[in-house]
């Protein structure tokens, strides 16, 4: 396994401080519902911040854009070979 940042023991993957270092903070806003409903996830245990759950939120989004454009592609692919 390759060392994470900074001499870290734990690997590049597990360590916060090498993933963290990579990111870029932004600041969103979000209503009270969409507020109680991330913070629920990180009390349950389900994420470890309310910074993951809306990564989780945004790869999944991105996941059902991707697998729709896929699904446009098939459906005209299957049009122009009835006709």
């Amino acid at each position: 396994m390759r060392k994470g940042c900074r001499g870290c023991d734990t690997g590049w993957r597990s360590c916060y401080r090498h993933r963290m270092a990579a990111k870029h903070s932004r600041h969103i806003a979000l209503t009270e519902p969409l507020i109680a409903y991330v913070e629920a996830q990180v009390a349950k245990g389900e994420y470890t911040s309310i910074s993951e759950v809306v990564r989780t939120a945004l790869r999944l989004l991105m996941e059902r854009e991707a697998a729709k454009v896929h699904r446009g592609a098939a459906n005209a692919e299957a049009v122009h070979d009835r006709a």
